[in-house]
């Protein structure tokens, strides 16, 4: 999924880097700015939302696209509390990822930022 997903953003032009570990993920975005993250909510070493809480504590305000194959309202009540752009549920299209991509990279800079 994760090769997929780069091969259809760098296809429209984006610049992609991937990280198969929500750790060393971390570690590239305490060192790099990035214009929008994508990870899925079921991952080994640090669950979806603790990912993203931990992005917003690090005060990162990149918006955030959040995927997973096991959709829950609570989850994604949660992850759009914690200022997730988009909650996507798999399978989608290529034209959907796009779409929400787009989309989130459109967001003004105030609903990009963190929740206070």
């Amino acid at each position: 999924m994760l090769s997929l997903i780069a091969e259809i953003l760098e296809g429209k032009g984006h610049r992609v880097e991937t990280s198969a570990s929500p750790r060393a993920a971390l570690e590239i975005l305490q060192k790099s700015p990035f214009d929008l993250l994508i990870f899925d909510l079921f991952m080994p070493e640090i669950p979806g939302v603790e990912l993203l809480q931990r992005i917003r504590e690090l005060r990162l305000d990149m918006p955030v696209l959040i995927m997973t194959g096991r959709p829950a309202l609570d989850t994604a009540r949660q992850t759009m509390e914690l200022g997730a752009a988009q909650y996507l549920v798999k399978p989608f299209s290529h034209e959907t990822l796009i779409q929400a991509v787009d989309r989130a990279l459109q967001l003004p800079a105030p609903r990009r930022s963190p929740p206070a």
